[in-house]
């Protein structure tokens, strides 16, 4: 290349120009520079006839430039793929979205953007193939509550193999028959112990509605903690604590736990700290079993495990769910 040609000039930066006028510094190949003259063309060609200072633009007329847009951008995306061919660039949709990706390790990525150096539709399905059978760790809105829908992060420069092998087995399990609920249970159980995020279970369930088997199983006495339960966890992440279920006197409460924590907008009664942010939700007894309180709706709180430790003068972490042990409760 030229000494006084720029360097690192983004190809980014040709495309948002007028291509006719970029193709000069470039001194590319020939075919290369007339596939960019031609790409050009395209972006610079007036939709349907409809030009800058037309009295009038009917309905019908912008119809057929909607009809023609369509085309043109097929057209557009098939001349840039054959670019990106000849500047060395994979050929392949998942390879590029691949090394954009890399090349904005950490940065957030938008939809638009992994559409366009893609060059197909079907871009999202790319994505998902990199993450569940590649095992790269491309976050998004379903796993990291600071992302927007159709925004992508690669959290690390390499792929990771235990992630690849968890999305196989996740795979395996959404084969298998039987219920969402017991798909979501057979998961679960593969990784106690251990975080798994909403998007795994959507993707082992097969529906949307996986929140509402997850409670099921909690109602049915299995110990799966959320954010709620457990403030490091993120939101739509659950944690199956162990395999040993709960004992059967206690899981009558379980229902009954959920209703008392809606009732109270999931937040503390005391403090007004909301469960999932800082806050480890608990039922507490407005007067113990132990002084003849009972399990009435009407003697039960949502206290965070703060503000309840200081109910029974106890550290936070002493403090427990008094309708999931009720044998541990202070005074019992």
């Amino acid at each position: 290349m030229p000494a006084d040609t720029d360097p690192v000039r983004p190809l980014p930066a040709i495309v948002g120009e007028s291509l006719h006028s970029s193709v000069e510094w470039l001194r590319l190949d020939p075919r290369v520079a007339d596939l960019i003259r031609r790409l050009g063309s395209l972006t610079d060609a007036p939709l349907a006839g409809v030009r800058e200072g037309d009295p009038e633009v009917t309905p019908e007329l912008w119809l057929e430039a909607l009809a023609r847009l369509g085309a043109r951008q097929v057209a557009e995306r098939r001349l840039a793929a054959k670019v990106a061919v000849h500047l060395g660039l994979p050929r392949g949709a998942k390879d590029r979205i691949l090394l954009y990706l890399q090349a904005n390790l950490g940065v957030v990525v938008g939809k638009d953007e992994l559409s366009g150096v893609s060059g197909i539709y079907e871009w999202a399905r790319r994505v998902r193939e990199l993450r569940v059978e590649d095992g790269w760790s491309i976050s998004s809105a379903t796993n990291r509550d600071d992302l927007r829908p159709g925004q992508y992060v690669l959290e690390a420069p390499r792929p990771d193999s235990g992630l690849k092998e968890r999305w196989r087995t996740a795979n395996r399990i959404r084969r298998s028959p039987g219920s969402a609920r017991d798909r979501i249970l057979e998961y679960l159980r593969e990784n106690v112990g251990r975080p798994v995020a909403k998007d795994e279970l959507q993707y082992v369930a097969r529906i949307q509605e996986h929140p509402r088997r997850v409670r099921e199983l909690v109602e049915a006495g299995w110990q799966i903690e959320s954010n709620l339960d457990r403030p490091s966890l993120r939101s739509g992440e659950y944690l199956l604590v162990t395999e040993e279920m709960l004992p059967a006197k206690v899981r009558g409460y379980i229902k009954l736990r959920y209703q008392v924590m809606e009732r109270d907008h999931w937040r503390c009664r005391m403090c007004s700290e909301r469960g999932g942010r800082a806050a480890r939700l608990q039922v507490h007894h407005v007067v113990t079993v132990a002084a003849g309180g009972d399990n009435d709706f009407g003697n039960l709180l949502t206290l965070c495990d703060a503000c309840h430790g200081g109910v029974h003068s106890v550290a936070a972490g002493q403090a427990v769910d008094e309708l999931l042990h009720p044998d541990a409760e202070p005074g019992a």
